[in-house]
């Protein structure tokens, strides 16, 4: 984000096989901001082998929520 972006939402989005990484799981930080705009960081925080293992890098005291039916394929779940 940029100096002039303030961030009101912060939430960890885990992928299933997105495209990037067709063989992995992969953790996204996404953010919306105070003016709507949604983003998404360019470089993961984490890419592993199993859901198991890239959860090991979410930061502590996040709460699990389960993918919503409207959400794209590749989400297996989101961290808020």
């Amino acid at each position: 984000m940029t100096s002039g972006e303030r961030e009101i939402l912060a939430m960890w989005v885990v992928y299933e096989r997105p495209r990037d990484f067709p063989h992995s799981f992969v953790i996204r930080r996404r953010m919306i901001c105070t003016d709507g705009r949604e983003l998404v960081d360019p470089v993961p925080l984490a890419v592993g082998p199993t859901l198991e293992a890239v959860r090991r890098a979410l930061p502590p005291g996040l709460h699990r929520m389960p993918r919503h039916p409207l959400d794209e394929p590749q989400i297996a779940e989101v961290w808020l």
